[in-house]
């Protein structure tokens, strides 16, 4: 009766654990003869045969041995590793430098294929959970936008004074770009404007106003009750007119300069004061000396 393959391997491996050291010591009697060098060769030529006939096989044996020898192993590659470490960054870098087009073309199409495959991905998860994508995207987006604002506010504070100087030295370019992006857009600033005037009016021109005495070297403490007096203008509910004396309603109140602002009156609270809209549009640009004509 004639054997399988599979029989023949199995008596062989069963063959050769049994017989392992006497084999092996046969074969190293004969690669020390004379025709050492030729049996060698034959060997080799046979195991390379034999390993391409039974490749999966082959690496079978090799995951199961480094799984059983696993620590083994690693203490050996590191042991190695130390022991060979100057030589091996000589060798990586002789290797870099000889193959550097061929690294960079691996990483180029790895990084191609890592980014396909991440679209391809959050592709396919947005179309299964597209509502929470958008969320997410949503609070990452806010997310990003608070850590900017804090770290802008946060830098501020730490180079103010340096800030200030860099300003006052490009304050010439600035007042220039301002100029251009104005002109350039227009539409968009005024429709910006106007939605936040819809929001809230008085603190609109509060800003405004205290933005415009920053701009003309108002100092800085003044800013705070610059809006402060805007926002008695809009809350407070007894409020009289400073140029006739009468309770002002809400809703029909005007922050006056009391010395004109386009004759060089100051944004600042000591020219500030709170009049009726009648009053007001009465006085237009008048001095205060000729506050009596009008009363």
């Amino acid at each position: 009766m004639s054997w399988t393959k599979e029989q023949w391997s199995t008596y062989s491996k069963k063959y050769y654990r049994l017989h392992r050291e006497e084999i092996l010591r046969k074969q190293k009697e004969q690669r020390a003869g004379p025709d050492g060098d030729r049996l060698r060769k034959i060997g080799a030529e046979q195991n390379r045969k034999w390993r391409a006939a039974n490749h999966d096989e082959v690496l079978a044996e090799k995951r199961a041995y480094r799984e059983r020898n696993r620590d083994k192993i690693r203490e050996r590659d590191n042991k190695f590793r130390e022991e060979h470490r100057e030589e091996r960054r000589a060798a990586e870098k002789i290797y870099r430098q000889e193959h550097r087009e061929e690294i960079n073309k691996r990483s180029r199409e790895r990084a191609a294929r890592i980014r396909e495959e991440k679209r391809i991905e959050e592709a396919s998860y947005y179309e299964e959970h597209p509502e929470e994508t958008e969320a997410e995207r949503e609070a990452e987006r806010e997310a990003r936008i608070e850590a900017k604002k804090e770290w802008a506010h946060s830098y501020y504070e730490k180079n103010k004074e340096s800030i200030r100087e860099y300003r006052a030295a490009k304050a010439w370019q600035r007042v220039e770009y301002d100029a251009e992006y104005h002109e350039a857009n227009r539409e968009r600033i005024a429709a910006r404007k106007r939605l936040r005037y819809s929001e809230d009016p008085a603190k609109f021109i509060a800003k405004t106003i205290a933005r415009r005495a920053a701009r003309l070297g108002a100092p800085e403490e003044s800013l705070a009750e610059i809006e402060e007096i805007y926002r008695q203008a809009k809350e407070r509910k007894t409020l009289r007119c400073y140029l006739c004396n009468r309770l002002i309603p809400l809703g029909d109140r005007h922050v006056d300069h009391i010395f004109p602002a386009s004759k060089g009156g100051p944004t600042r609270p000591s020219n500030l004061a709170v009049a009726c809209s009648k009053c007001n549009l009465k006085k237009s640009a008048k001095l205060p000396e000729e506050i009596g004509l009008l009363l």
